[in-house]
């Protein structure tokens, strides 16, 4: 059973990948993982290794061009979901 910590961090990057135009199937590939364990990473329902999570930052870090603490913010954000959105939109208007 995933932990709050990866039910949050799935959640961000469901967000994350949808605003940056990324496809499941496009992340995934990148990454590289399966589209399966990347749907079951984004729905909270499977727990992600230091090394995954560690690709999973890269991949948002050369996707995004933030930096990796913008990236972390973002990925370990607790508000909800339309705060998240609009922090990165404003990370956006920074850039």
């Amino acid at each position: 059973m995933a932990s709050n910590l990866n039910v949050t961090f799935g959640k961000n990057i469901r967000i994350f990948r949808k605003h940056l135009n990324f496809t499941m199937v496009q992340m995934a590939k990148e990454v590289p993982m399966s589209q399966s364990f990347l749907s079951q990473v984004e729905n909270g329902k499977k727990d992600l290794t230091l090394d995954m999570m560690g690709k999973i930052v890269n991949f948002f870090i050369c996707a995004s061009g933030f930096t990796y603490n913008e990236v972390i913010k973002i990925l370990f954000n607790q508000s909800d979901d339309q705060a998240l959105k609009e922090l990165i939109n404003s990370m956006n208007l920074d850039k």
